[in-house]
């Protein structure tokens, strides 16, 4: 009885950063092509053991009023979170890029706008207010930084999974043109040195 009581003790007194959960993750970069089809949010922490997402909600807010909610279905798989990221990304994502991310969101799920909020349970919001939809660009969202105004852009997304892949994305038809517009200087030096 008396070790039941001193535990309990002992978990009144710790510090929550010291508690497990998942609470310490911040927002760290959020991205959207131009029709909202592939969409990422990155997430970041400096806690350890902050792996308990079951049930957090990721919320988008218009004017203070939820318009899009995803909750975490699952923990994440490892107990060492300090210094890591997370990504919850569209399903195109792993075709598109080749990284899995670790929560699936749906397209559109994300939208810019001066009254646009994207909410991580409660534990941290980043404004949406000058979200890049360029399909380069994303949006900073300045760990260990509680106003959510505060944010800058990246020139290039960069987005990291749990297990550390990372990839920077350029927008996919970009990718294209390119592919193709090197097609055909190819071609036109095959025709050249004929």
């Amino acid at each position: 009885m008396r070790t039941t009581a001193v535990s309990a003790a002992v978990l009144l007194l710790a510090s929550p950063a010291a508690l497990p959960f998942a609470h310490l993750w911040d927002i760290q970069e959020v991205y959207s092509n131009a029709n909202g089809t592939v969409q990422f949010v990155e997430f970041f922490t400096t806690g350890f053991s902050e792996l308990f997402l079951t049930g957090v909600q990721l919320q988008l807010k218009v004017s203070g009023t939820p318009v899009n909610s995803f909750t975490f279905p699952s923990d994440l798989p490892g107990t060492t979170t300090e210094n890591r990221t997370f990504l919850a990304a569209t399903a195109n994502f792993v075709t598109l890029y080749g990284i899995t991310p670790d929560y699936i969101i749906p397209p559109n799920f994300l939208s810019g706008g001066a009254n646009n909020l994207l909410d991580y349970g409660g534990f941290d919001q980043v404004s949406l207010a000058n979200l890049p939809a360029n399909g380069v660009m994303s949006l900073n969202g300045l760990p260990d930084n509680d106003v959510p105004d505060e944010t800058s852009i990246n020139a290039q997304a960069t987005p990291r999974n749990f297990a550390g892949q990372q990839v920077t994305i350029p927008e996919p038809a970009t990718s294209i043109v390119l592919f193709v517009s090197l097609g055909a200087v190819a071609a036109r030096r095959r025709r050249q040195l004929r």
